[in-house]
């Protein structure tokens, strides 16, 4: 989503839930003028949602999730503290509770119920980190662009184009905010099987090529149990490709001292070419 000096907004990507807010859910594959919007003066936006505050103090939201066709009231917005606690004072009734924070996943907490006006005390709440480049996943695409950007110092000058890499708001791109991402990493992108075998030390194991925004990079498991796939077959997001080894019982676990998945990006195909150890 973009915001123009002018107050325009142009958004792209998935509007499967209403989220730009321009009263359709049509997809955009390149950036379109959200029309019915005008006057903003900030932005900002999630995978279920949006949000414009505008010049003069108004806001306009999109459609959020699970709301069907009605269209909730915000009741208020709050900026948290810096260590993430909040108290919010709120007349009795049923509250949904939504935690936005860029390139992070929303998270809702819905029928909190302060009905007999005592109030509540929540859990902490996780936010799933990573969605650098905005699809509602952490995929691989959001690897590669991180990985990118990766040793970059955020400053005045590109702390707007640059900060949604600085996970952790150290302003600086580095081994933490990779930490984090793989964390909460989700799913790879469709592929080619270049390799199913057995290698020396890694024992049964699979590269499968992949073209990521134009830029081809490799995706490794090792110590596998069993290879589901052949090379050349073509794989894509959710596909079994295989299952998890390095038991010393299992066939061909390679050097292993345990039950785990050896997993690798590589920018070029074998050995050797894998993401620096601190991006990988």
């Amino acid at each position: 989503m973009i915001l123009t000096k002018e107050g325009k907004i142009y958004a792209t990507g998935v509007n499967s839930l209403g989220q730009f807010g321009n009263g359709n859910k049509d997809n955009k594959k390149e950036f379109t003028l959200i029309d019915n919007i005008s006057d903003v003066y900030s932005a900002v936006a999630g995978n279920t949602y949006s949000m414009f505050i505008k010049e003069d103090g108004t806001i306009d939201v999109g459609e959020l999730a699970n709301q069907d066709k009605e269209k909730r009231e915000i009741i208020n917005i709050i900026q948290t503290n810096k260590d993430g606690s909040y108290e919010i004072q709120l007349d009795s009734g049923i509250y949904d509770l939504l935690f936005i924070k860029p390139v992070y996943l929303s998270h809702r907490i819905t029928g909190i119920d302060l009905t007999d006006g005592t109030g509540v005390t929540l859990d902490n709440v996780e936010m799933i980190g990573g969605d650098v480049a905005p699809s509602d996943e952490i995929e691989i695409d959001d690897l590669v662009e991180l990985n990118d950007n990766y040793g970059v110092n955020i400053t005045k000058e590109n702390k707007e184009e640059k900060s949604i890499y600085d996970l952790n708001g150290d302003r600086k791109v580095d081994i933490l905010d990779i930490a984090i991402l793989k964390k909460n990493y989700g799913r790879i992108a469709e592929g080619t099987v270049t390799y199913a075998g057995v290698q020396n030390g890694y024992g049964k194991c699979i590269e499968i090529k992949h073209n990521i925004n134009g830029k081809t990079i490799y995706s490794f498991y090792a110590h596998l149990s069993k290879i589901d796939v052949k090379v050349g077959e073509k794989v894509g997001t959710g596909d079994v490709i295989g299952l998890e080894g390095g038991a010393k019982d299992d066939n061909n676990p390679g050097t292993s001292a345990g039950h785990h998945l050896h997993f690798e990006i590589r920018t070029a195909s074998s050995s050797g070419h894998s993401m620096s150890r601190q991006n990988t």
